[in-house]
């Protein structure tokens, strides 16, 4: 889509799009780029995210979300960097984030910490997943008091926390209780996400703009789904039996 959109505006000499969203571990001033087209102004668009010269912070404006910026040139440029979310039991439960940088001008890849957000007292996260605004998602298996015998005999024992940029606390989305919540992911689309539901051998669909329940649960054939990931536009399930 974002080549199409360069093509479009070549006439006015836009040869690039970058788009620019909040960074959910960093602070009222921070963005992250969320689409870059071409990919080989990568590097250039991650040091125009980290710049400080749009004035005011983004979230006190009255900016879109979307920032277009021409980029004429930058030297070694590349694409090698991403995002990687943690779930850590190691000392702290809590979700970290790292920036994975791996081009051809960084040598060997590295990873650099970005931040974390503890999870509430008591809770133990499973699966991470983010949205493109910025939104985290992260499932717990067993509440306290919960047991892996409770979702195995299809009780309700887990549920989806959520953290959205320029929040300061986690919050349990309502409705998202179920037996075991597992492996999760989000829809490109930005408004549906997948639970898997391990007591039930299924996968629960939630929309975000319908909160309060799945909108649709999906058995998996024969077996117990464990992970879920989407690949080449379709979602593949991992388990066993």
């Amino acid at each position: 889509m974002l080549s199409d959109w360069v093509c479009a505006l070549r006439e006015y000499s836009v040869e690039a799009v970058v788009v620019l969203g909040p960074d959910p571990f960093g602070t009222v001033e921070d963005r992250q780029v969320l689409a870059v087209h071409p990919p080989v102004i990568a590097d250039a668009a991650n040091a125009l995210a980290e710049s400080r010269d749009f004035g005011a912070p983004w979230r006190e404006s009255d900016a879109p979300l979307v920032a277009w910026q021409h980029i004429a040139k930058s030297d070694h440029l590349s694409a090698g960097r991403w995002r990687l979310l943690v779930v850590n039991h190691g000392g702290r439960e809590s979700v970290e984030a790292f920036d994975v940088l791996a081009g051809r001008d960084e040598g060997e890849p590295r990873l650099v910490w970005r931040g974390c957000r503890p999870l509430p007292a008591g809770q133990v996260g499973n699966a991470v997943a983010s949205f493109a605004d910025g939104t985290l998602l992260v499932t717990v298996l067993t509440r306290p008091g919960t047991t892996i015998a409770d979702f195995m005999r299809g009780r309700v024992t887990g549920a989806v926390w959520e953290w959205r940029p320029g929040a300061d606390r986690w919050r349990e989305l309502p409705g998202t209780r179920l037996p075991g919540n597992n492996g999760l992911e989000t829809d490109p689309d930005g408004r549906r996400f997948y639970v898997i539901a391990f007591g039930w051998h299924a996968v629960a669909v939630f929309d975000r703009t319908r909160p309060g329940g799945p909108i649709a649960r999906i058995e998996a054939p024969d077996f117990m789904p464990d992970n879920i990931h989407w690949s080449h536009g379709r979602l593949l399930l991992a388990g066993m039996r």
